[in-house]
């Protein structure tokens, strides 16, 4: 399957995740201590340009990601999405094998940006890099005028 692209479609895939009452939702269609921390501290600036919600999407279930969401002060800043068997990252042509570290199937660290569906921003780290999935980079291109391509 070919990666996604700029201007492509964004996947239908089902991502999870759970709310405050421990109810399991279905989202149709991060990260470390730093990725997930960046963009909390920089959602304000984020919505200011446009950016309609942040969402941290990891291959785990809705309970790991349930209590990841608990170490972070995330007030409603972002929300957290399970993608449990790796099917959007595959879907996205972004997909990491860690099964040599008996880790599975994963994904690659990302930032996705799309308007009405459409990808207009896609970057993607390789190995642990985080150089250009951050929100600096995000808020760049946004002001250089990605999201009108």
């Amino acid at each position: 399957m070919a990666p996604v692209a700029l201007g492509d479609k964004i996947p239908a895939v089902k991502l999870a995740y759970m709310d405050s009452t421990n109810t399991k939702h279905v989202f149709d269609t991060c990260a470390d201590k730093k990725h997930v921390p960046d963009f909390i501290q920089r959602a304000d600036d984020l919505q200011a340009k446009g950016v309609d919600g942040i969402y941290c999407v990891s291959v785990n279930d809705v309970f790991v990601m349930k209590a990841w969401e608990a170490t972070f002060p995330i007030d409603g800043k972002l929300q957290m999405l399970a993608d449990g068997n790796g099917d959007f990252a595959e879907a996205l042509g972004i997909q990491l094998d860690l099964k040599e570290f008996g880790l599975g199937l994963r994904s690659k660290r990302f930032a996705l940006v799309t308007v009405d569906g459409v990808v207009k921003i896609l970057n993607v780290e390789e190995g642990g890099e985080y150089t250009k999935s951050g929100p600096e980079t995000i808020l760049k291109a946004i002001e250089g005028g990605a999201l009108e391509a």
